[in-house]
């Protein structure tokens, strides 16, 4: 067998173990907290248990029409890859997304075979194209979510103004949708959507909170229930809880502004090998030339980089404070 076939018939290999465990990793992220409104949710004597359960995803209802993202979903954890795309609003772009994420895996690995003649390089182009994939949806739910927990406060005011002007609740969350600007307009008109199809509210705000995967809109899915449960002025509990997220978010750009320092130092300590590489590279190339050119230097060339790799996420970790 050609040795290149078979360096990606390995490296395919690879990849998908890594996805396995990384998408185990995913479900297990907030935990903690997915815990403690689980626990809430039991105290107050929940009937919807989906919200926490992890292994009857509603997201997959989601899908529509779009074919190659329920064949996606129905691969071992591909679900975890459709309900980022979701999360992220990029659902309109998925079947490009995935269909370029394919083509690259396919044809990066023999273009970097054919440039470099190593292995570990032609390795890599197996797990590029997917890597990038996971980090341009991560960075999209990420900037979508701040953009929606940033106005999250006003929305729960202008529910407080609505409910205490005598109107009912879906009538304010209606407001919501025709009156703030996206992505919490989007969200809330498909939960006012999903109302008038004949979805219960609570539903509706499940499957709100399951898109925009944040605590302070499990927080308000919280606060509503109990409410509806023990009675009690809606207006004044949703006030409260409004207060509370305002401070929760003065809190985190306190601690942002606290642990700026150490973000800069972190990148700048992991900037410095990839300076200081490209300097010799291009100062002394005769020294640079055997990293580049034996099956050795692939190797502690690769060595090196894990580490600065790992300590970006070392840095990260210690600086990740959770509220």
């Amino acid at each position: 067998m050609n040795p290149l076939v078979s360096a990606i018939t390995l490296a395919v290999v690879i990849f998908v173990a890594m996805l396995v465990i990384a998408s185990r990793l995913g479900r297990d992220r907030n935990s903690r907290s997915k815990q403690m409104l689980q626990q809430l949710g039991n105290d107050h004597a929940f009937q919807n248990e989906r919200m926490m359960d992890e292994n009857a995803s509603i997201m997959r209802t989601d899908f529509g029409d779009n074919k190659l993202m329920q064949a996606v979903s129905q691969l071992p954890y591909g679900d975890v890859l459709c309900e980022k795309m979701l999360r992220a609003g990029m659902e309109d772009k998925a079947n490009m997304l995935f269909f370029l994420c394919a083509s690259l895996s396919l044809l990066l690995p023999v273009l970097f075979y054919q440039a470099s003649g190593s292995f570990v390089i032609a390795l890599l182009g197996v797990f590029l194209p997917t890597y990038m994939l996971w980090r341009l949806l991560q960075g999209k739910i990420s900037k979508r979510n701040a953009a929606f927990i940033a106005d999250f406060p006003d929305v729960l005011d202008m529910i407080v103004r609505s409910v205490r002007s005598g109107f009912p609740l879906n009538t304010a969350l209606r407001m919501v949708a025709e009156n703030m600007e996206p992505p919490i307009s989007t969200e809330f008109r498909q939960v006012v959507d999903e109302v008038a199809l004949g979805r219960s509210l609570d539903d509706a705000l499940v499957r709100l909170s399951q898109r925009i995967d944040e605590q302070d809109v499990k927080f308000f899915i919280v606060v509503l229930r109990v409410q509806q449960e023990t009675g009690g002025n809606l207006a004044e509990v949703v006030q409260n809880l409004s207060n509370v997220i305002r401070k929760r978010k003065q809190l985190r750009l306190k601690i942002r502004a606290m642990t700026s320092e150490g973000r800069a130092t972190g990148w700048i300590l992991g900037a410095i090998p990839v300076l200081m590489f490209v300097l010799l590279y291009f100062s002394a190339p005769e020294h640079m030339e055997p990293l580049l050119t034996t099956e050795a230097g692939h190797m502690w060339l690769g060595i090196a980089a894990s580490l600065v790799v790992l300590a970006q996420i070392v840095v990260r970790k210690m600086l990740d404070v959770e509220i």
